[in-house]
């Protein structure tokens, strides 16, 4: 009896000090779209991913990358891209005023792309799934910062509780250092991060990855 109740008490501990694993980061939070409809995974059902993370500093490169990914893919149905706007420091009497603003942006980017298409004599049609998340509070671009398989990123799983006063403040500076980047996430068709790209070079490092996981044509 001893030795059982040891045993239980052995597997308690263990399970009560594993860390959680987290499942697939595929709309990690509850969210809606700039026309406020929820993103729901039927939207995103059974298609490859691409989540375009940028805050103010890194909107114009991430619009480089929309547009390079939307180049190769947009005509792909099964191809579905989602900018994700980080936009926690956006005071409430000015959020009209940036969805306005994204919306133009939004509009001028379809132009530059069709006028691209046209450039190299194809007709622009766009079939793919494409839509903004706009991240108020910044959870969705935690989630999937923590969902990241690039090691330097390892620090967003760090439990907070867990650190010392001086450790939080040197783990968050780390933190804000890393998040300040343009983000690119290629997720399969289950939800799964198979890629974390940064920056102006984004799209070409994507590219094979998302042929790789899309189905032939």
């Amino acid at each position: 009896m001893r030795v059982r109740l040891w045993f239980a008490l052995c597997l308690t501990e263990i399970l009560f000090t594993m860390p959680l694993q987290a499942g697939p980061p595929l709309l990690p939070v509850p969210c809606e779209d700039w026309e406020g409809k929820p993103v729901t995974l039927e939207r995103l059902k059974e298609k490859v991913t691409v989540v375009i993370s940028s805050n103010r500093e890194t909107m114009d490169v991430g619009a480089e990358v929309d547009r390079d990914l939307l180049y190769h893919f947009g005509s792909n149905q099964n191809f579905t891209l989602i900018r994700v706007a980080d936009l926690r420091n956006v005071p409430y009497l000015a959020r009209d005023i940036v969805i306005s603003t994204i919306k133009a942006r939004d509009r001028a980017e379809l132009i530059e792309l069709k006028e691209r298409f046209a450039a190299d004599g194809q007709t622009a049609s766009l079939q793919s799934t494409v839509f903004y998340v706009l991240d108020w509070q910044g959870k969705f671009g935690r989630a999937m910062l923590q969902a990241s398989p690039l090691t330097e990123y390892s620090l967003f799983k760090r439990d907070p509780s867990r650190l010392t006063r001086f450790e939080k403040d040197r783990v968050e500076r780390e933190r804000q250092k890393l998040a300040d980047h343009l983000h690119v996430f290629v997720l399969d068709q289950k939800g799964d991060v198979r890629g974390h790209y940064l920056d102006r070079g984004a799209a070409r490092q994507a590219i094979p990855s998302i042929r790789g996981l899309l189905p032939p044509t």
